[in-house]
């Protein structure tokens, strides 16, 4: 359950000219066609959920997690190995990578990523450490993406 996080996204592409963002479809290998219906599997797995670059050029690669989790965010069961993999190259590489969190309460807070991780070590982190990441009432995570940038990376 994404509690809106996907179309949240959407709705604040479609109308900030200051970024543009695509999702990354899920790699799928069509194995049968019979009319219109067609029977695939997943080949591989998906770097992130959407990459693409803020107004000037800078890339950006975010990958959109929800939980319903009261007291903290566990890592285990919602961010792979490979997506955190894929934010730690791509921030190597000079992009912003950021990981957008949505609580069921409908807080939301970006997480960058750098060379060396998520800025917590841990399976778990509580709510409460994450308040410096927490996007406030009436911002939306492109304007956090823009300060992180701030002209340069």
């Amino acid at each position: 359950m994404d509690y809106g996080l996907e179309k949240y996204i959407g709705l604040v592409v479609k109308s900030d000219k200051r970024i543009s963002l695509i999702k990354v479809p899920e790699p799928i290998k069509i194995i049968q066609r019979r009319g219109s219906n067609i029977t695939g599997v997943l080949t591989k797995k998906r770097a992130c959920d959407f990459i693409g670059w803020l107004e000037g050029g800078q890339a950006v690669y975010l990958e959109a997690k929800a939980t319903k989790s009261p007291r903290r965010w566990t890592l285990d069961n919602r961010l792979r190995s490979h997506q955190l993999d894929w934010l730690i190259a791509a921030d190597k590489m000079g992009a912003l990578a950021c990981v957008l969190v949505r609580r069921a309460t409908g807080s939301d807070y970006l997480l960058p990523v750098s060379g060396e991780g998520l800025p917590f070590s841990g399976p778990s982190v509580l709510w409460d450490d994450l308040d410096p990441y927490k996007i406030p009432p009436r911002r939306s995570f492109v304007d956090l993406l823009i300060k992180r940038h701030g002209g340069q990376k």
